[in-house]
C-alpha cells in the first residue's frame, strides 16, 4: 500500500492530522486519522476530511474508501469554533461520495464522529466500540443531522429512545440494531476490513454505484 505525497494533489495542503494511503491493486483508499475526530465537530478537521473525499471521489483507481484511526478511539472530546451548517455538510461527505465508504469504529465514537460514521455506507466495530449521540457537545444543526441518520437506520422509536435517555450503544447492540454492519474481534480487525473490501470490489462498479444511489434516496 502506497501513500500519496503532497505534490500530487492540491488538497494535501489541508491534510494536517490525517494521511491517505492508496492501494490501486485493491481499488482501495485508506483515510487514516492521525488524531481522533472531534465529537463536537471541529470545523477545520471536518473540512479537511471533506476535501479528501472530494478528491478521492474522482480518483480512477479507487472504488472503496476505508476511514480508520491510528489510536484507540474514533472520537475525542469537544472543540470550539464550529459553523454548524457547514459542519453538517462536511460531516455528510461520505454519503455524497460515489465510492463506497467503510467506517472502522474502534473505541469511543461520540457526537459528530458518530454522525460522520452513520453517513458512511458500512461500519465495522470491535468489542471496544461504544457509540453515543453526546447531545451537549453538538449544535442543534449537527444534532438534527445525527438523529436523522440514526433514525433512518434503527427506526424513529429506537432513535428517540437513544436520544431521550442519552444511551451509550455497545458494539453488540450496534450490530444487533443494524448500526454496525460487521463485528470483528479487535485482534482480527485488519483481516475483517480486507474481507469486506474484497467483497465490495467483487461487484461490478456500475452496479455498485447504482446500488449506493438507490439506498441514498
Amino acid at each position: 500500500m502506497t501513500c500519496i505525497v503532497a505534490e500530487d494533489r492540491n488538497l494535501w495542503e489541508y491534510t494536517d492530522g490525517l494521511h491517505v494511503q492508496i492501494d490501486e491493486a485493491q481499488s482501495r483508499a485508506d483515510l487514516v486519522l492521525d488524531r481522533a475526530l472531534s465529537a463536537s465537530g471541529s470545523a477545520a478537521q471536518y473540512e479537511q476530511v471533506r476535501h479528501v473525499f472530494d478528491d478521492l471521489d474522482t480518483h480512477p483507481g479507487v472504488r472503496v474508501i476505508v476511514v480508520r484511526v491510528e489510536g484507540d478511539h474514533f472520537s475525542t472530546g469537544s472543540d470550539v469554533g464550529c459553523t454548524a451548517m457547514q459542519q453538517a455538510w462536511d460531516m455528510n461527505a461520505p454519503a455524497r461520495c460515489r465510492k463506497l465508504v467503510i467506517a472502522v469504529n474502534r473505541g469511543h465514537c461520540f457526537g459528530a464522529a458518530f454522525g460522520f460514521s452513520l453517513a458512511c455506507d458500512l461500519r465495522i466495530v470491535t468489542e471496544t466500540t461504544v457509540y453515543a449521540l453526546a447531545q451537549p457537545l453538538l449544535s442543534s444543526a449537527l444534532y438534527r443531522n445525527c438523529t436523522a441518520l440514526l433514525s433512518h437506520i434503527v427506526g424513529p422509536g429506537r432513535a428517540k429512545d437513544i436520544a431521550l435517555r442519552s444511551r451509550y450503544i455497545s458494539s453488540a447492540a450496534a450490530y444487533e440494531w443494524g448500526i454496525a454492519t460487521e463485528f470483528a474481534p479487535d485482534c482480527e480487525l485488519n483481516d475483517a476490513i480486507d474481507a469486506v473490501v474484497t467483497g465490495l470490489i467483487s461487484v461490478p462498479p456500475d452496479v455498485q454505484l447504482k446500488t449506493k444511489q438507490f439506498f441514498s434516496r
